[in-house]
């Protein structure tokens, strides 16, 4: 959701709040009661969409770490033995192959992540037959390719909950029109009817459709600190 956004919600909430306290001054007008239903059932969509996109964006996150916490170590653990395998053989390439720090599997890119532990994972097994003695099985390195393969599966999801959040922008975007071209067409344009009736609802009713101008959270740094004064002469 934008700032704009953010701002305009807070007006539609304050609108349908002011409306539900003076109900009892437009309900005798059908085509404003209508126009305020209809208006107001917009809030929930709205609140549901803006919900929406927090929790695809948090899915995405979510689901990404959780994977990288769990091949993180597996991939560590079978490089470590496998590097030092390569080292007392003296095999300086398989040694670059197999190194790998857990910073390499959980703080980089997920194809730069993936990529990593699939070469250790194909150093490993190469050597496979050399490797007992340094604690590295078949087994073990069947369970770190079903992670492997698990993450990289799982490597689609972030496309797929962007295409879901995108969804939800799109339709947030055109709730909030709609929900605006009620106000607009309808109930502002049978306020004057309200201000010969009832002026006090029709000015709580003007200064609600104001709407606020709460800027985006802006980060401030400090001010540097003054110059040491010189040293008297």
């Amino acid at each position: 959701m934008t700032v704009r956004q953010e701002n305009k919600l807070s007006m539609f909430l304050t609108v349908a709040a002011v409306c539900d306290r003076q109900n009892a001054v437009w309900q005798g007008l059908p085509a404003f009661a209508d126009a305020v239903s209809r208006f107001k059932s917009y809030l929930p969509k709205i609140q549901q969409l803006i919900q929406t996109q927090s929790v695809a964006s948090l899915g995405r996150a979510t689901d990404k770490q959780r994977y990288r916490e769990q091949l993180a170590p597996r991939v560590v653990a079978v490089g470590g033995a496998t590097a030092a395998y390569a080292s007392k053989k003296g095999d300086h390439p398989l040694a670059a192959r197999a190194q790998v720090s857990p910073s390499d599997i959980l703080y980089t890119r997920d194809g730069v992540a993936l990529a990593r532990a699939q070469t250790v994972h194909d150093a490993a097994r190469a050597s496979l037959a050399d490797l007992g003695n340094y604690g590295v099985t078949l087994a073990e390195l069947d369970e770190l390719k079903a992670l492997i393969d698990g993450f990289e599966a799982k490597l689609p999801s972030p496309r797929d909950g962007a295409v879901s959040a995108a969804g939800a922008t799109e339709s947030l975007s055109d709730t909030f029109a709609d929900a605006d071209e009620i106000l607009r067409g309808q109930m502002d344009a049978l306020m004057p009817r309200f201000e010969i009736s009832d002026p006090v609802f029709a000015t709580e009713y003007r200064h609600a459709r104001d709407i606020p101008d709460h800027p985006a959270t802006v980060t401030r740094q400090a001010p540097p600190n003054p110059p040491a004064p010189s040293p008297a002469a």
